[in-house]
C-alpha cells in the first residue's frame, strides 16, 4: 500500500475506535451499532497491519469471524429504529451463522492447503449475506408511506451497499482478487470513506439517530390505519391527558435522550400506538411535537433570561447542540434565537 492509503485506512480505524464508546454511551439500540463498528475496526486493523510482513495469523482469523456480523447488526438496528425489540435470542439467531464462519476458519488452520478456498468461501458468504440483509431493509423501507429525507438517504446508501456486496462476491468467485493487496486496500478505503461520511453526518446532525427513528416509526404508523389501527382498546382521552401531563407538567421534552419508545413506555403505550395517537389526534409527528415544546420554552427563556447564552438555553430545553437548536428555532420561528431575542427586546422598549 502507498503511504497515503495507509493513512486513509488508519483514519477509518481511528474513527471506528472513536465511535464504539460513543454508541455504547447512547445505550439502547445504539449498542448494535457499537458492535457493528467494532467488527469494522477489527477488519480495518487486519487490512492495515495484517498485510505487513510478520506474524498476524490470529488477526487474519479474527477478521474473518467478524466479516459476517456487520450486516445482521445493521439490520437489527434498523428494526430497532422501527420500534421493534431486540431480545438476546433474536440477536443470537441472526448472528448464529458466524459459527459456520468459525468452523471454516478452523478447517483452514487444520488443513493449510484449504486456506485460500476457505478464505474465499468466507468472503463470498459474508458479502452475499450482507447484500441479502440490505435487500431486506430496502423492502421494509419500501413498505412505508412517504419516506422522509433521512429515510431516502438511508435507502440509497443501503442499495449501494447491496450492489457493492453482490459485485465483490462475484469478483471473489471469479478468483484472483483475494490474493492481491489491492482488494484489501480497496475494501479498507471503502470502510474509511463510510466512517468519514458518517462522522461528518453526525457532526452536522447530532440528533440523526433519534430523528431517523422518529421518521421511520411515524411512517410505519401512517401505514397502520390503512391496514389496522393500533389504538383499538386504548382510552384516547386518557392517553392524550397523560401525554399532555408528561410534556407540559413534567417537561420530559427536556431530556436530550427522549425517544418515541421511551415516551411511549412512560405513558403505557407501544411506540406504534403513541405515534398513531400523535399523528391522528394532534396532527403532527413525534419529532415536531417535542421540537415545538422545546422551542416554546426556549422563546420564554430568551426573553426572561437575557444574560443567558443561546447555547445554554438550547441545552437546558433538551437540544444536544447549538446547531440542532438553531435549526429547530429557524424552522418554527423563521429566525435565529439571537434575532428573536433582539426583536423581543426592541418590542419591550417601544
Amino acid at each position: 500500500m502507498t503511504p497515503w492509503m495507509d493513512y486513509w485506512i488508519f483514519l477509518g480505524l481511528a474513527l471506528c475506535c472513536l465511535y464504539v464508546p460513543y454508541f455504547l454511551i447512547r445505550g439502547e439500540g445504539a449498542r448494535l451499532l457499537a458492535g457493528c463498528v467494532s467488527c469494522m475496526a477489527v477488519i480495518q486493523a487486519y487490512i492495515l497491519f495484517g498485510l505487513v510482513p510478520g506474524p498476524a495469523g490470529w488477526l487474519l482469523y479474527l477478521h474473518q469471524w467478524l466479516l459476517y456480523p456487520v450486516a445482521p447488526l445493521l439490520y437489527l438496528y434498523f428494526a430497532f429504529l422501527l420500534g421493534e425489540p431486540y431480545p438476546a435470542i433474536r440477536v443470537l439467531r441472526h448472528l448464529s451463522p458466524t459459527l459456520l464462519v468459525v468452523a471454516v476458519t478452523g478447517l483452514e488452520w487444520l488443513i493449510p492447503a484449504w486456506k485460500s478456498a476457505g478464505l474465499q468461501a468466507v468472503y463470498v458468504f459474508s458479502f452475499i449475506s450482507g447484500a441479502a440483509y440490505s435487500v431486506a431493509i430496502l423492502r421494509r423501507l419500501g413498505a412505508l408511506a412517504q419516506p422522509a429525507g433521512f429515510m431516502r438517504m438511508e435507502a440509497l446508501l443501503l442499495m449501494s451497499t447491496g450492489v457493492l456486496g453482490v459485485a465483490i462476491a462475484g469478483l471473489v468467485v471469479a478468483g484472483g482478487l483475494l490474493s492481491r493487496d489491492v482488494f484489501y486496500t480497496a475494501y479498507g478505503c471503502a470502510i474509511s470513506l463510510l466512517m468519514v461520511l458518517g462522522h461528518f453526518l453526525i457532526l452536522l446532525y447530532p440528533q440523526i439517530p433519534e430523528t431517523l427513528a422518529d421518521e421511520l416509526q411515524d411512517a410505519a404508523a401512517a401505514e397502520a390505519p390503512v391496514r389496522r389501527s393500533q389504538l383499538g382498546g386504548v382510552d384516547i382521552p386518557e392517553a392524550l391527558a397523560q401525554l399532555q401531563q408528561k410534556l407540559d407538567q413534567e417537561q420530559v421534552y427536556r431530556r436530550y435522550d427522549l425517544t418515541l419508545p421511551l415516551l411511549a413506555e412512560m405513558i403505557g403505550l407501544t411506540p406504534h400506538q403513541l405515534s398513531e395517537l400523535i399523528n391522528t389526534h394532534l396532527g403532527m409527528n413525534f419529532t415536531r411535537l417535542v421540537k415545538m415544546h422545546r422551542v416554546r420554552e426556549a422563546r420564554e427563556l430568551l426573553v426572561s433570561q437575557p444574560s443567558t447564552s443561546a447555547l445554554d438555553i438550547g441545552l437546558s430545553v433538551g437540544f444536544t447542540s447549538l446547531s440542532a437548536f438553531y435549526a429547530a428555532f429557524r424552522e418554527l420561528e423563521g429566525m435565529a434565537p439571537g434575532q428573536f431575542r433582539k426583536q423581543a427586546k426592541s418590542s419591550a422598549t417601544d
